[in-house]
């Protein structure tokens, strides 16, 4: 029975030129370990479908990330949250920042092994919804007090 199995893993790194300079300002990316969430912008190439989608089985992931800011930084601005539901599953994306904390929680969910021709067109949507989170950015600034 694999219906309980969970795996988990953490992973700390630290990735030069990561943060883009905009003004007097930094922007960080919020997509770099999202592989299964992004490539799943393939699922949605067509316009239409004239037979169901397979997905496979049917899975959950969770991303969660933790920036730490250095001393005297805060967030100007923080990425959209987003919540996705649809007859296949669902997809959140929910940030925040408190102090020198910056948090990005993702979740996708895929309820069922196929998409029918159906409900596609919702399914569709739903992913280039979803693959358009990896262009979002944390804002930050040093001296800044403008916490959220």
């Amino acid at each position: 029975d694999l219906s309980t199995v969970t795996a988990r893993f953490r992973v700390t790194v630290e990735i030069p030129d990561f943060a883009q300079k905009e003004g007097d300002s930094l922007t960080l990316r919020t997509a770099f370990l999202e592989r299964g969430f992004t490539g799943l912008g393939g699922l949605a190439g067509r316009t239409e479908r004239e037979h169901d989608l397979l997905l496979g089985a049917p899975q959950s992931m969770t991303l969660k990330v933790k920036y730490v800011l250095p001393e005297g930084w805060a967030v100007e601005s923080l990425p959209e949250d987003l919540d996705i539901e649809t007859a296949v599953g669902g997809f959140t994306s929910k940030a925040a920042g408190e102090g020198l904390e910056l948090t990005l929680e993702r979740a996708l969910r895929l309820n069922a092994s196929r998409v029918k021709a159906t409900e596609y067109p919702e399914f569709r949507e739903a992913i280039n919804r979803l693959t358009s989170v990896s262009a979002q950015r944390f804002k930050v600034k040093a001296g800044s007090n403008g916490e959220k």
